[in-house]
């Protein structure tokens, strides 16, 4: 998009077929506009305009829907423009906003003098407007608030207005709102479906956007709208314009413009070609073979696939990189805690607080933990039968970790948690499995496991890594959410049916862990293969590394299927004495979007 900065853009939508409007978050200049006053930000509205050769360049719009002093943010309109509510919103604290929503009026030629509505509330958050008049002629406006009678933290509320007065706002109920946050209300007259986005349901991470259909307080369960809208990242302001069913969300996924770290700030990003659900189905190529596998089908619903572990778990305190212990025996001690987390994280609370803490914590073991080793359980059988059949299958999993400890510990505290999964594997049926894992199986079948620890490099960096706070660096979901392997990829020829699973582009490591030695020599270097295992070309957007004394070369960002590229990684020892421990953040197209090498300098 053409209007994303190194800053912070989302909010993007279509008005009619001439106009795009979004919110931008830009640094305050001194008065002499040479200059940026200190850490001073404000998000006003602005417009940029379709022309022959695009977008162009966003203008601010003029006041009075826009202030010079405080924030405005989320602007809609009405149908035929001649209304528009929007938010201004103040700072209550770092990362904090309080908004209320103002509704103003296009009369003689001039936006009247922005006025609040009558459903703000003084103590609490009333935000995210959208404004329709729906297919029996009601007019009503979705938001977003987190006043009391809600489910959970921010919940999506309506008002429906008669004669331009409100009437008292309704919460949509627990169907679509959660113990957690759900935002950015959208919602689709010719679907009749309400978008919105939740940071609580399963997903893909952060904040997913999810589709539920009906009206008002009838609704069924939210669907996710799955990729590429949604991403490990956060998604939000999903929409669809009436012209043409193109549509815009927000994310702050990798390749986002940013000025402080990749996933800094918002961008917007653009979908084409969305139909209506009235429309017939795009049809193949007519030189696409499609070879229809049921094992296949049924892996590809269940991946990528999440498994939780409590904290320092397998094996706590130790530095080995293996584990006897099976996934399945750190699983059911992990859900016997369930009453230890729920009197952890609600310490210090009580009433409301301390029972939403505890349906929060019950919630988690069961949509995150306990579905989790549910779809293991489901992914498990299907992998016999299809090693069985005599399939060459090769897994890709990576580890993860909270940030509490070492980037040293926490390597070898990944690797154990992948080696969990392996033992899970082996002791299946009295070990039916180990022949597939030496390659000794009598039918030709093969378990390759290609294991990634990625340890805390990719972990929220919001996560609390206090062990003086154990409320939030251990017990707290968004700690526990980041102490998990996932199956990344399941690669099989099923049994020769198809050469590939088709799955689009993977990256994937010789090696992530290497080793340098100290010398007299200036530069130590050291080469990584990667490999494209997928069936599309595999891009390499950017390396990332935040010490100044290595470098890192690639000779080819550009992989096709079954292709090879090699990243030369130099250490400087003339800035680098002493041993050390450096990380490379690789991030592409690949499925699992990041990767993670390690660089460990010893004498």
């Amino acid at each position: 998009m053409p209007v994303n900065s190194p800053f912070s853009e989302f909010g993007g939508f279509q008005l009619s077929d001439d106009k795009l409007y979004f919110t931008s978050v830009q640094p305050l200049l001194s008065d002499d506009g040479n200059g940026i006053l200190g850490n001073s930000f404000l998000s006003s509205v602005y417009v940029s305009n379709f022309t022959t050769r695009g977008l162009s360049r966003p203008v601010r719009v003029e006041e009075p829907i826009n202030s010079k002093t405080k924030h405005t943010a989320n602007i809609c309109f009405n149908d035929d423009a001649s209304e528009v509510w929007f938010n201004r919103c103040e700072m209550t604290g770092e990362y904090k906003y309080r908004c209320d929503i103002y509704n103003a009026r296009y009369e003689n030629g001039h936006w009247s003098y922005p006025e609040k509505i009558s459903l703000n509330e003084e103590a609490y958050t009333t935000t995210q407007p959208f404004f329709i008049a729906d297919t029996a002629g009601n007019e009503i406006l979705y938001f977003v608030s987190d006043r009391p009678g809600g489910s959970g933290q921010l919940d999506v509320w309506f008002s429906i207005r008669k004669n331009g007065k409100y009437n008292a706002p309704v919460n949509l109920g627990s169907i679509v709102n959660s113990p957690g946050n759900e935002i950015t209300p959208f919602y689709d007259t010719v679907a009749a479906k309400l978008y919105f986005s939740s940071d609580w349901y399963y997903g893909l991470g952060g904040y997913d956007v999810y589709a539920s259909e009906g009206a008002l307080s009838s609704w069924k369960a939210p669907v996710n709208v799955g990729k590429p809208i949604n991403s490990p990242a956060n998604d939000f302001y999903f929409n669809i314009n009436s012209v043409d069913r193109d549509g815009y969300f927000t994310s702050n996924r990798e390749g986002s413009y940013f000025f402080k770290g990749e996933t800094c700030c918002n961008d917007i990003y653009a979908f084409y070609g969305q139909k209506s659900e009235k429309q017939d189905s795009l049809p193949q190529p007519v030189d696409t073979v499609i070879v229809v596998n049921e094992i296949k089908n049924k892996i590809d619903v269940l991946l990528p696939l999440d498994l939780y572990f409590h904290n320092d778990i397998p094996d706590p305190r130790s530095r080995d990189t293996v584990t006897q212990s099976t996934y399945a025996e750190t699983y059911y001690s992990y859900i016997a805690m369930i009453d230890k987390y729920k009197k952890e994280y609600s310490k210090g609370l009580s009433g409301t607080d301390a029972a939403n803490a505890d349906n929060e914590i019950e919630v988690f073991f069961l949509a995150y933990v306990t579905a989790g080793f549910r779809n293991l359980l489901d992914f498990t059988p299907l992998m016999i039968q299809d090693l069985e059949a005599g399939s060459r299958v090769t897994m890709k999993i990576q580890g993860f970790c909270s940030p509490l400890t070492s980037t040293e510990y926490n390597i070898s505290l990944a690797k154990r948690r992948i080696s969990s999964i392996v033992n899970y594997f082996n002791s299946i049926d009295g070990g039916k499995l180990k022949p597939f894992f030496d390659g000794t199986a009598a039918n030709g079948g093969r378990l390759i496991i290609q294991a990634e620890p990625v340890g805390e490099a990719l972990s929220d960096p919001y996560v609390s890594d206090n062990p003086n706070d154990t409320r939030n660096s251990v017990y707290s979901i968004s700690a526990a959410r980041e102490r998990r392997i996932q199956i990344v990829s399941y690669e099989s020829d099923f049994a020769g049916q198809m050469k590939r699973q088709l799955s689009g582009p993977l990256l994937t490591l010789s090696s992530n862990d290497l080793k340098v030695s100290l010398s007299d020599e200036n530069q130590k270097c050291v080469q990584v293969t990667i490999t494209n295992t997928g069936d599309e070309t595999l891009e390499i957007s950017s390396i990332r590394s935040d010490q100044p004394w290595m470098q890192a070369k690639l000779k080819g960002n550009s992989i096709v299927p079954g292709n090879v590229s090699t990243l030369d990684i130099c250490v400087d020892t003339n800035l680098l004495k002493n041993p050390a421990l450096g990380i490379l953040i690789l991030t592409s197209n690949s499925r699992d979007h990041q990767s993670v090498v390690y660089i460990r300098v010893g004498k």
